[in-house]
């Protein structure tokens, strides 16, 4: 390959993983679709399970990135539970009814957590918060940066004979 081809790679490959995953994730799906339909079930299963681990990596991104962008983040759970996240780092639980710690004027400023870099122990950290988030109802009580939920998820593949049809 030469620069200028590799460049174009990267470059798709980038806006594949920030922006358009279904451009990563058809090919893996159109390969396990042919296998199912040749009845190659096994293969057809490690297509579905290498899909289904991009799946996962790129919604953990996604999570991590959400909860970093978000800063410092005020959560109040369906039961009370509060919940204080800076810049994607768990920094206070509260149970229901308990009184806020003191802090200085500014948010995070008790903390001052600095942006994590991106690395495998923050994504698993910012995927349990996001798990938190999302078994219930939860309050944005408090957000110094922007916090979205992804927009564009993807789903996993679940079943070989349907796409063998």
């Amino acid at each position: 390959l030469d620069e200028g081809h590799y460049a174009v790679v990267v470059a798709e490959l980038i806006d594949a993983v920030t922006a358009r995953p279904q451009t990563l994730l058809a090919n893996l799906g159109e390969r396990m679709a042919r296998l199912a339909r040749e009845q190659r079930y096994e293969e057809a299963a490690w297509a579905r399970d290498r899909h289904d681990a991009l799946v996962r990596a790129l919604q953990r991104r996604w999570e991590w990135e959400a909860l970093t962008r978000a800063g410092w983040l005020e959560l109040e759970h369906a039961d009370g539970t509060v919940a204080i996240v800076d810049h994607g780092v768990l920094v206070e639980t509260r149970p229901p009814g308990t009184s806020p710690r003191l802090r200085g004027s500014a948010p995070g400023s008790t903390y001052a957590i600095t942006p994590v870099a991106p690395s495998v122990e923050s994504a698993e950290e910012a995927h349990l918060i996001w798990r938190w988030i999302e078994s219930a109802p939860t309050r944005v009580v408090e957000c110094t940066g922007s916090f979205a939920h992804p927009v564009q998820r993807v789903e996993r593949l679940t079943r070989l004979d349907d796409l063998a049809a």
